[in-house]
């Protein structure tokens, strides 16, 4: 026996399209693969978020340069591990979906994932940017600005400070934008759009008994 769900209804005609347009998303990642950079020697993670409307979007965070120092997107994963309530997370061999330019479509390929990560309601804040494609023609990418927990809403910091409301996240919000190209043909980096830090993010060395979960 079934019963009407009416969301499953409407969800039936949504074609998956991607994200273009800057906001607070709730979805999950359907993939985290462990990558590194062909021209630095940078490791990361490459993640696709799907949203609750379908709609998806793909973008890397790199975490170490070659000589292992740290990178911003340290501290984007640091604030993701806390979203998710994960003190670890470790690359295994699997399979990432993957874009097809000859397929348009989704398509399966080995590789090293982080199991972990996937398949978990997440908070993401997204930015959006043009670039320019092969084909000189204009498209649309998004960066991550922030994550948060999809059920109440509550970033990393206060999460750990043990915060019962939501404070940091509207701020955020509101500061969300699309960024225009500036110039064709920019110079390519492995590395973009992350940069090595200023100041590194310790709080989960050796900090377990501070840690809320």
């Amino acid at each position: 026996m079934y019963q009407l769900n009416t969301n499953a209804a409407r969800q039936a005609e949504q074609l998956s399209s991607w994200i273009n347009e800057p906001g607070k998303y709730i979805g999950t990642f359907i993939c985290a693969e462990h990558v590194t950079s062909s021209k630095k020697g940078s490791q990361g993670i490459k993640f696709t978020f799907e949203t609750q409307e379908r709609q998806k979007g793909s973008f890397t965070l790199w975490i170490l340069d070659a000589q292992s120092k740290e990178l911003y997107g340290y501290q984007h994963l640091n604030a993701l591990m806390v979203c998710l309530r994960l003190k670890n997370i470790k690359a295994i061999p699997g399979s990432a979906k993957k874009w097809d330019e000859s397929s348009q479509s989704m398509i399966s390929s080995p590789a090293q994932v982080f199991a972990e990560l996937t398949d978990q309601k997440i908070g993401v804040l997204l930015d959006t940017e043009e670039y320019e494609k092969k084909d000189g023609s204009i498209g649309i990418k998004v960066a991550p600005v922030g994550f948060f927990d999809a059920k109440s809403d509550l970033m990393a910091s206060e999460i750990l400070d043990q915060k019962g409301q939501p404070e940091q996240l509207a701020k955020i919000v509101r500061k969300l934008k699309h960024r225009p190209l500036k110039h064709l043909s920019p110079p390519s980096s492995g590395n973009a759009p992350y940069v090595v830090a200023k100041s590194s993010s310790h709080q989960f060395d050796d900090m377990d008994d501070d840690i809320p979960f």
